[in-house]
């Protein structure tokens, strides 16, 4: 089309020296990443530095991103372990009163260390677990930045332990872990 050719020689000279001096030029429409472009062509050693500081920035922020999501990960294996490990702790709450029950009317002494083998047996068990969900809790708590679920958690297992000593018949020691 007429309006889109150079109206004289001169405007054609003009464009010829700003393509020359890599300047925009009249003929062409001037986008904005072709002036990006260009300046990055006229200054490289600015250009190299932005682009490695970009670099940088987007490995460190990736970087800190990974951490982050690791260390809630780990976070919340820690959780699962001490749930489950509380879980059990409670069944074995749960357990006591009938371990707890000898109304029999044998007054075998067979009958009695039975009932002594599986209430230490489930002492034993029950600590292990309150262990196993403490230490697990307790490394949940070292990765939190906050105080959060893991402080919850322990205080909820102290309170475990405490109805344990109630069901066993130990009020002292029941009083003095809900303080």
């Amino acid at each position: 089309a007429a309006s889109q050719r150079y109206a004289d020689a001169g405007e054609l000279l003009l464009d010829l020296f700003a393509l020359q001096a890599d300047q925009p030029v009249a003929a062409r429409r001037h986008y904005w990443w072709r002036r990006i472009r260009r300046k990055m062509r006229s200054y490289p050693r600015v250009t190299t530095a932005i682009a490695a500081l970009l670099i940088l920035v987007i490995v460190l922020q990736s970087r800190a991103v990974y951490s982050s999501h690791h260390r809630l990960q780990q976070i919340n294996e820690h959780l699962e372990t001490a749930a489950t490990s509380k879980a059990n702790a409670e069944l074995e709450v749960q357990r006591l009163p009938t371990l707890l029950d000898t109304n029999s009317d044998s007054t075998d002494f067979t009958i009695d260390q039975e009932n002594w083998s599986r209430l230490e047996s489930s002492r034993k068990t029950f600590e292990q677990n309150i262990e196993q969900a403490e230490n697990a809790l307790l490394q949940a708590m070292a990765l939190e930045s906050t105080p959060g679920q893991a402080q919850r958690e322990i205080q909820d297992l102290y309170q475990l332990l405490s109805r344990w000593h109630q069901e066993k018949g130990d009020p002292i020691q029941a009083i003095e872990l809900w303080q």
